[in-house]
């Protein structure tokens, strides 16, 4: 996977191209010169698609999530508390290990 600015150097670099590539094709147009321009605005549209669903997905706010493991009901209620009260929304509480094991494979 391209990193985001991985992805705007290849942007710009086809950017750079394409722009080459119609003025060949200005030039004297030929169907290798078409096509040739046709795949790099192609591959261009697909890097710019590709560059704004990553970017859209970086910058989406990620809700942290919190798990409770404790086998006394009531210390997990107070910690839940307490953890509600900072801003913490999606808590989730456990008694054993091998419940918080299966919890996080299943967050995984």
């Amino acid at each position: 996977m391209f990193t985001l600015s991985e992805v705007q150097i290849c942007l710009e670099i086809f950017e750079s191209m394409i722009k080459q590539q119609r003025q060949n094709s200005q030039a004297g147009a030929s169907d290798e010169t078409d096509s040739r321009l046709m795949q790099l605005v192609s591959i261009n549209n697909k890097l710019t698609n590709y560059h704004a669903s990553q970017f859209a997905n970086a910058n989406k706010p990620q809700i942290p999530r919190v798990l409770i493991v404790d086998d006394v009901d009531e210390v997990q209620t107070i910690v839940d508390d307490i953890l509600y009260k900072i801003g913490f929304t999606k808590v989730v509480a456990v008694l054993s290990a091998e419940k918080a094991i299966t919890q996080l494979k299943e967050a995984a």
